[in-house]
This record gives structure tokens, sequence and C-alpha cells, in this order.
């Protein structure tokens, strides 16, 4: 089985929406609470707010976690937050083209996304991708996001397989 993640594999999501809204409004978020913990991620960016972790994991919503977001930057306090995030969402050329010569040559292919309820509507609509894999295990709906094994866990279990039989495909 061949295991892939959405965000920043087959499509731009938060990271670099993030990025370019942090350069767009010229926010600094070195300084912005959390910060050290979203470090890792290797950019810090004004939607990486501590708020991101329940609205992934499907105990927040939409609203709430821009409230978050605005609260901590006010700076965006007149910025349309999910217009903005929904524009920046593209599909990443060539992606989908390995996806569909993998499922030709009858791979079992999964998704495992860190992602909100919210977004995965939208992007689903956007880019008709869920119909690409044979199972799909998002962050909102297993209450459980990457790196905690039990993520893992979740889409291994739905492919019906081990973990030495995948090939995960992250950034």
């Amino acid at each position: 089985s061949v295991i892939f993640d959405l965000g920043e594999v087959l499509l731009n999501a938060i990271r670099d929406s993030g990025r370019k809204l942090g350069e767009d409004y010229g926010i600094d978020c070195s300084a912005a609470p959390g910060a050290e913990k979203f470090s890792a991620y290797g950019t810090l960016h004004p939607l990486f707010v501590p708020a991101i972790i329940d609205y992934v994991n499907g105990v927040s919503n939409e609203d709430d976690y821009f409230a978050a977001v605005r609260a901590a930057y006010p700076a965006l306090a007149g910025v349309d937050l999910k217009a903005y995030v929904r524009e920046h969402f593209t599909e990443i050329a060539g992606t989908r083209d390995i996806i569909l010569k993998l499922k030709k040559l009858g791979y079992r292919l999964g998704l495992l996304s860190v992602h909100a309820k919210e977004w995965i509507g939208y992007c689903e609509e956007k880019f008709h991708f869920l119909g690409l894999f044979d199972a799909v295990s998002f962050s909102y709906e297993a209450g459980v996001s990457k790196p905690d094994p039990k993520a893992y866990y979740v889409i291994l279990d739905k492919l019906n397989t081990a973990p030495e039989q995948c090939l995960f495909i992250d950034d």
C-alpha cells in the first residue's frame, strides 16, 4: 500500500497560505504564543496558533479557530480568513498523475491527513480527490494527528495492512 499526506503533497495547504498571510500583512510570528511548538514545522506563520490543534482534531470549528488567529494577531481583524485560506488551496502539479499510475498498477492507496472538516469539504468540492484513494483518514474524524502513532494505525486498519507493507509519502 502507498499512503499519501494531503497538505503539501497533493494540495498546497495552510503552510503556504499561512506563510503568504504573514508576508502580506507583515506579521512577525516569532514571539507569538505557542511559536516554539510550531517551529519544528520549519516555518512560523499566523495560522499556526495553539487553537489549530483543536480545530484539526475536530474539537472546535473554523469560526472558533479563526477567532483565535485574530486574537493572536490583531492586524488580521479585518481579513476574511476563510476566503484567504481557500484561495490558496491549489493542487500540486504531478501528484495526481503519480496517484493514478499507482492505482492502475494495482496498489492500494490511502490518504492520511491532519486537516479540518470545513477545509476538506471545500477541497473535495474543488479538486475531487477522495475517489483517488481506497481509504482515507482525517485528523478531524479520528481525533488524533500525526505524529501520534495512533493516527497511522487508523489508516492502516482502514487499508487492512501492516506498517511494513506500506510506503508513506509526506512533506
